[in-house]
């Protein structure tokens, strides 16, 4: 396949013109790009239930990916899949039940309806707002588990910009850059980024195998580059249009798991890893009382797998279990559509807001025979009342009906069409020392993944055993309930919560016996409990900021209970200090912790066992040379250890990283 060149050279051209003197503005989130429970008055966020992570946390952590950042969260888990990417959990519930959004719009492959939370990068967000069970219908549908939106910068000066490059362990190098403009009745915002790493160096504690001689990881090179814009018009008061594209190619290498025996052990790289978007956003007001807001958006994914057979990487194999395809496989996978929200403040003390999303979903197999294409259309239609009660007191009711329809399935008919219908109601309390105090209830759902119901390789133990596909599969459902606080405590921030949400027609792997032998195949068999309590708190005071957050997490399984819940800690623990000795030198320390995680073994993926657990320091010092240049050094995983939290797949020992940071 033809591919455009990298776009790392276009970064220079920006950094020279970041070379500019321009005045620096603080980061501003744009709010075309949100999506929350509406307040019902002003200045008096409604959505407590919401998390987020700033910019200056990102910054401040060195968190430079999606999934880096999102983990400072508590109830927040990463972790890595069989292919070796960054999957998340939010209080349990993975990234298929968790979406991630970029400004509003929907980002996953359609056909397996996850992404790899280390390809996504943080240079260009102003926030990122993490929603956990009760999450606004403004999001649309399969938002199970929660919405994890990523918010764009939006321009708040007539210049402002910065730029970073930086060096680390493992070969790793980066640079990227942002400019923004806002003229008052316009803006544009224009980002580029470049990353590039040979590896990661593994722990000193790590012992050899066969397929990783310890030292720099084997096959872990990686290249991203990035070009994104925004331009947006505000031609009154209210009235905002705006439309951004972004241009992202990547290639990795896919580290095998370092166990001889796993099963199944791959061997592969991604040649290409490319992703292109364009979305447009419509803010417009109707009357005095009435807005409305249309999104409408594409998001293409393009990648090539190529498989081999040894380490060595010069002999190819197929990348499909049992299927006769070339040994490089690409993949062509399309979301398109948009979605109309209608918002009142016309009765008293409600705003009432109507949504109705469409989207397609397209994929298509690019093998040695002819296209396979697969397509499913949903909708979904949804309404939402905050009500003010009393001047303390608001309610929020929400409803929706999501309906999924299998336009093109491949070599499998017609598949049945389904619905499912969704409510959630929150009550929030305003005391007068400004603590607010609430609970939610939200049963929510989500369709079935196109690679869930038509895939033979799913349901099989990791190729142990043949599968058969399940195109008639259904919906999960998940009934949340959770009761929590938040305030303020002269220089302390305090917050906590307790969370219990039941999953019905959970879908697992069953077993059974068809045409004389054992066959795997995903079915509506599960149920589940995930339940759990948060509690978060910081400090500051001048010089001085300090903070942790703490999670805890209980999942059972009801129908099976010896089949444990995988791939989450039951502790996890993030505490910081930011201690600035003078106005020119910071030092930021922090911990992350957990223990409690089990995970399917590398040699037998139906059998699991406990993996370790770890608490990793990481430090770094801040110099300011000049009020807007600062270069900053130190390390992550200090004292070097041995981690993993996928068995076979060791993360990075220590990695020692130099950044120049200027704001422009």
């Amino acid at each position: 396949m033809n591919r455009s060149t990298a776009l790392a050279p276009l970064a220079l051209p920006l950094c020279a013109l970041l070379g500019t003197p321009m005045l620096h503005a603080a980061d501003t989130a744009f709010e075309l790009g949100e999506v929350r429970v509406s307040a019902s008055r002003p200045n008096q966020p409604l959505d407590p239930v919401a998390t987020t992570v700033t910019s200056e946390d990102m910054a401040r952590f060195n968190r430079d990916t999606v999934g880096q950042a999102i983990n400072l969260l508590p109830g927040v888990a990463v972790s890595n899949n069989m292919r070796n990417e960054q999957t998340i959990s939010v209080r349990g519930f993975d990234g298929r039940r968790t979406p991630l959004f970029l400004d509003g719009v929907p980002v996953y492959v359609p056909y397996d309806g996850q992404v790899d939370f280390s390809r996504f990068l943080t240079f260009d967000l102003a926030e990122i707002d993490v929603a956990k069970g009760f999450s606004s219908v403004a999001y649309g549908p399969n938002t199970m588990g929660g919405a994890i939106n990523l918010v764009t910068r939006k321009p708040g000066a007539a210049f402002e910009g910065h730029l970073l490059a930086g060096v680390a362990s493992g070969g790793d190098r980066k640079l990227n850059a942002n400019i923004g403009t806002n003229q008052g009745n316009w803006y544009l915002q224009v980002g580029a980024a470049y990353t590039e790493a040979d590896g990661f160096p593994l722990s000193h504690d790590f012992t050899p195998t066969s397929l990783e001689n310890g030292g720099q990881r084997d096959n872990a090179a990686r290249r991203d580059s990035k070009l994104s814009a925004k331009l947006g018009l505000t031609p009154s008061a209210g009235t905002e249009y705006a439309i951004g594209f972004s241009e992202q190619q990547g290639s990795k290498g896919q580290p095998p798991n370092t166990n001889p025996r796993a099963t199944p052990l791959n061997f592969w790289r991604w040649p290409a890893y490319d992703k292109h978007s364009l979305y447009a956003i419509v803010d417009q007001p109707l009357s005095s009382a009435e807005k409305v807001k249309l999104r409408l958006y594409r998001d293409n994914y393009a990648y090539d797998l190529a498989c081999f057979t040894n380490a060595s990487y010069n002999v190819g194999r197929n990348c499909q279990f049992g299927t006769p395809v070339a040994p490089t496989y690409f993949l062509d996978d399309t979301v398109s559509g948009g979605s109309f929200i209608l918002e009142s403040t016309r009765l008293s003390g409600h705003v009432i807001r109507a949504a109705f999303h469409l989207k397609t979903d397209t994929h298509d197999e690019h093998t040695t025979g002819p296209v396979t294409t697969y397509r499913d259309r949903t909708r979904s239609y949804g309404i939402e009342d905050t009500i003010r009660l009393t001047d303390r007191l608001d309610l929020a009711l929400g409803v929706s009906r999501d309906e999924q329809e299998a336009l093109t399935s491949g070599n499998y008919g017609n598949p049945t069409d389904q619905q499912k219908t969704n409510g959630q109601a929150g009550l929030f309390y305003l005391l007068d020392d400004g603590t607010k105090v609430y609970g939610t209830l939200a049963r929510k759902s989500r369709f079935p993944s196109i690679k869930e119901r038509f895939s033979q390789t799913v349901g099989t133990q990791g190729g142990q055993i043949p599968g058969i596909a399940n195109p008639d599969l259904h919906a999960e459902t998940a009934r949340h309930i959770e009761f929590g606080v938040r305030t303020k405590l002269s220089a302390w921030s305090l917050e906590a919560a307790l969370f219990h949400a039941k999953v019905d027609d959970a879908i697992q792997s069953v077993n059974f016996v068809s045409g004389g032998r054992t066959v795997g195949q995903l079915q509506n068999v599960g149920r589940a409990t995930n339940r759990g309590l948060e509690f978060g708190a910081r400090y500051t005071v001048p010089g001085l900021q300090a903070g942790a957050n703490y999670t805890y997490l209980s999942r059972r399984n009801i129908d099976t209970p010896t089949l444990p819940a995988t791939d989450t800690p039951r502790n996890k623990l993030f505490a910081f200090a930011d201690w600035a000795f003078s106005s020119n030198l910071r030092l930021v320390a922090s911990l992350d912790a957990e223990n409690g995680r089990i995970v399917a073994t590398a040699i037998n993926r139906s059998a699991y066992a406990p993996i370790g657990g770890f608490g990793l320091v990481n430090l770094k010092l801040v110099q300011a040379l000049t009020p807007s240049i600062s270069l900053e050094g130190g390390a992550t995983n200090l004292a070097d250890r041995n981690v993993q939290v996928t068995d076979g797949l060791p993360l990075p020992g220590r990695i020692w990283f130099l950044n120049l940071l200027v704001k422009l």
